[in-house]
């Protein structure tokens, strides 16, 4: 998997292209503890790229909803289109992530 990290004024941006799965979780846990500890501040991931999600890789992003919502910060999923969409559909992870479905 891809990911590519840019910050824009008070959020962090991050693009996925590839399979998130098992293999690309620690990854992507590293890059984002690394950009995190030098100033927290809401997330946003588009997953416009990603074809394939595991249920580790969604473990590791309700791990990171969650420390963002315990210091007041935000976490949105958007252009999640696919069996990614269909997994986080099926698992209820919608009713509590943001989450913007790709048209």
């Amino acid at each position: 998997m891809e990911l590519m990290l840019e910050r824009a004024s008070e959020q962090i941006e991050v693009a996925l292209k590839g399979d998130f799965d098992a293999s690309s979780t620690a990854a992507f846990k590293a890059q984002l503890d690394e950009t995190l500890a030098a100033e927290l501040a809401s997330c946003v991931v588009d997953m416009g790229g990603v074809e394939f999600i595991d249920s580790s890789a969604i473990g590791e992003l309700v791990a990171l909803f969650k420390r963002l919502d315990a210091e007041g910060q935000n976490l949105r999923l958007v252009n999640v289109r696919g069996q990614p969409a269909e997994m986080f559909q099926f698992l209820r992870i919608d009713k509590v992530i943001p989450i913007e479905v790709a048209g």
